[in-house]
């Protein structure tokens, strides 16, 4: 009899506690101790030789529930990064900025954590475009027609700028930087002829616009306008 073939099979298989994936759970709530309902949590491996028994896997999403809690199963053995972040609140991601989120070691000797993530708020900036010639209605049918509007975060991300109401002639856009820092707002496009409130011509490209946003006060608003195209 081979001996060695109970060893192979289960070298191949994995075999120990590893086979039903290892965890994350924990709670997520707000600097001001209130918990964040609505949300999700990603956990994602640090290294791509993280090793994959069946039913595993190197990265999970997670939603957070009504009470602040997240759960996430069926994860490799490994290291991950978790992040915490809400869509389109003044809850700051928690990797992107400041902090850079929690990280955490799962193995088959310990294959739990429980984490508590704690978000602070951030300001809402708002950028209002004016656009008389109707160029933007133009987006998405003609090459080129497009408004970046966006910051570079800590964690070396492009955070786009969300857009929260529009009509024939207007566009605001909203993005969330944090309290006390001074940033600058990316705006720029291809073709579309870019001026500020006093209608002083902008560049196209490589256009920055300096903000700070001190603690306790009502963020700034930018007021573009677009004066042509071409």
């Amino acid at each position: 009899m081979d001996y060695r073939t109970p060893v192979l099979i289960c070298a191949v298989l994995f075999c120990g506690a590893s086979v039903t994936g290892a965890s994350i759970s924990g709670t997520v709530n707000g600097s001001d101790g209130n918990p964040i309902r609505a949300g999700r949590v990603v956990a994602r491996a640090q290294s791509s030789m993280v090793r994959l028994p069946p039913n595993t896997s190197s990265s999970k999403i997670a939603e957070i529930g009504l009470d602040g809690s997240f759960s996430a199963s069926g994860l490799a053995p490994g290291t991950y990064l978790i992040c915490a972040q809400t869509q389109r609140t003044t809850w700051l991601n928690s990797c992107e900025w400041g902090g850079k989120g929690s990280v955490v070691v799962l193995s088959d000797s310990e294959p739990s954590a429980t984490l508590s993530i704690v978000l602070t708020r951030g300001a809402l900036v708002t950028v209002h475009v004016n656009d008389t010639g109707q160029h933007l209605s133009e987006e998405g049918k003609t090459p080129g027609v497009h408004l970046l509007v966006g910051v570079p975060t800590d964690a070396l991300f492009f955070e786009q700028a969300w857009v929260v109401s529009q009509d024939s002639t207007t566009r605001t856009y909203q993005i969330l930087v944090p309290f006390d820092r001074s940033l600058r707002i990316v705006v720029g496009s291809a073709i579309l002829h870019l001026a500020d409130v006093a209608n002083r011509t902008l560049p196209r490209l490589g256009n920055t616009i300096p903000i700070l946003t001190p603690l306790g006060q009502a963020a700034p608003t930018i007021v573009l306008n677009i004066t042509g195209r071409g």
